[in-house]
């Protein structure tokens, strides 16, 4: 038999169908709302966290670097003070400074026990540090760990406060001479030290690395030696720069 026109849907029915399909879209429309919060919730609690855990590397490398500028102070400051210094030759290398600085390891290798944390770059080849950015993991074999060998210590973080549970570390490299630079005269270059630092968070994976470069050129210029000898510790040594490493990590 053939339906009339008039055998349509009835009209609560037509209702009920509708009110569905408009339950539906809500529901929808509202899960979608929900799951774009939950996202946005997500990506606000890893930003925080990553803020916090480049926080806690920044501090632990600024830590590392004054532990290994103490370490390059000491170890250049002369036996006796500001009055060697004063009696040493304008002509004449430095004399009587600690014997952690009396001999350095070979190209592309870094010292151990009194020499620990020395290391010599070679021509050609990347510096120690990069293996602490180009891995993964930073390496622990590279550097020594903060009072190692100036005896400082870390402060405690309470239990219930956030901090780093990897020590930081420092190493110092012996620059090659640079001729070209500060008013030494010809075969008399002033030496040039670069100290690397490294801090990382929680997360061993995140860190950060920073750098400052010194020049000890007072045997040359007695100016030099008086701004040096007024740096904490006596060092004979001035600071030139101060660097964060970020990528891409230069050479």
């Amino acid at each position: 038999m053939l339906r009339t026109t008039g055998d349509g849907m009835p009209p609560q029915a037509a209702r009920g169908a509708i009110t569905l399909i408009s339950v539906v879209v809500l529901s929808t429309l509202t899960l979608a709302l929900a799951g774009a919060l939950f996202v946005l919730l997500m990506a606000g609690h890893q930003a925080i966290g990553q803020r916090l855990e480049r926080e806690i590397a920044f501090r632990g490398a600024e830590l590392a670097l004054l532990d290994g500028e103490h370490d390059l102070l000491s170890a250049t400051a002369p036996i006796g003070g500001t009055a060697a210094m004063a009696g040493t030759a304008a002509s004449a290398p430095p004399a009587g400074r600690n014997d952690r600085l009396g001999s350095w390891p070979a190209p592309g290798r870094c010292g151990a026990q009194a020499q620990r944390g020395l290391c010599s770059p070679a021509l050609g080849q990347p510096p120690p540090w990069r293996a602490w950015m180009d891995q993964p993991l930073p390496a622990d074999a590279i550097g020594v760990p903060v009072g190692s060998v100036t005896g400082a210590t870390l402060p405690v973080i309470p239990a219930e406060m956030a901090g780093a549970t990897t020590v930081p570390r420092y190493l110092i490299e012996r620059l090659p001479p640079n001729n070209t630079g500060g008013s030494a005269p010809a075969g008399v270059p002033p030496q040039r030290y670069r100290i690397t630092a490294l801090g990382q968070g929680r997360d061993p994976a995140a860190r950060v690395v920073l750098q400052t470069e010194w020049i000890e050129p007072e045997w040359i210029d007695p100016s030099s030696r008086r701004a040096a000898a007024s740096q904490p510790g006596g060092g004979r040594v001035r600071r030139l720069g101060w660097r964060e490493l970020v990528p891409p990590y230069p050479s």
